[in-house]
């Protein structure tokens, strides 16, 4: 016999976590503020994201701007060196 698996994240603030290639069916994210998650791979089959808050993390938004201005001078370095 299998356990019941609690899966109700309902109104929480799950921010930047990772669910990667869990198996979430049935879980209840209905309420949650799931900006900068991390669902690659994960089933979500049968689960409710009604009323969740999507999108990127201003932590995430700030470290992809960062990587970019990196890239930007690397390139501009580069360029000049030829």
């Amino acid at each position: 016999m299998t356990q019941p698996r609690n899966l109700n994240f309902a109104n929480q603030n799950l921010r930047n976590c990772s669910f990667k290639g869990l198996d979430l069916s049935g879980a209840n994210f209905s309420g949650c503020d799931i900006r900068g998650c991390n669902f690659t791979g994960a089933i979500l089959r049968g689960a409710n994201f009604q009323g969740v808050r999507t999108g990127q993390s201003r932590r995430r938004v700030r470290n992809l701007i960062a990587r970019a201005g990196v890239t930007a001078v690397t390139v501009t370095a580069a360029g000049a060196l030829m």
